[in-house]
């Protein structure tokens, strides 16, 4: 990413699950890293590092569905109960709250203007803030 980079209009590193230590670095690149699911059988101290060093203005949210069931899903695919769904969402939205110390309606706010942040342009039906 160094080699290419930097990405003015950011990159959306999915599902992120990597190192505390390169989030300086991928942030100055233009990163945004999303949680899904995928971070919940993590021990709890880990992931509260990983979500801790990222700045909230490159937080984003996703349920990596039909993957990464969360550990408390809230809905079920209908015949299928070890797929995820979108709606899911909702779970790993309270869990990345519970580790930042914010409440769900806080971090639902600060995600929904990173994703508008992210995938905005010009001439977009989606208005940039």
């Amino acid at each position: 990413m160094k080699e290419i980079g930097p990405f003015p209009a950011g990159v959306i590193l999915h599902s992120f699950q990597g190192s505390p230590e390169v989030v300086p670095q991928l942030t100055k690149l233009g990163s945004y890293f999303s949680f899904s699911g995928h971070l919940m059988p993590l021990k709890e101290d880990k992931a509260r590092k990983i979500v801790k060093a990222v700045p909230l203005d490159r937080i984003l949210l996703e349920t990596d569905a039909p993957d990464a069931l969360p550990t408390n899903p809230i809905f079920f695919v209908p015949g299928n109960a070890t797929l995820n769904q979108p709606a899911n969402v909702h779970s790993v939205l309270i869990y990345v709250a519970s580790l930042l110390d914010l409440s769900k309606e806080e971090l639902a706010d600060i995600s929904y203007n990173n994703a508008l942040r992210v995938f905005s342009f010009q001439g977009s039906k989606i208005p940039l803030k």
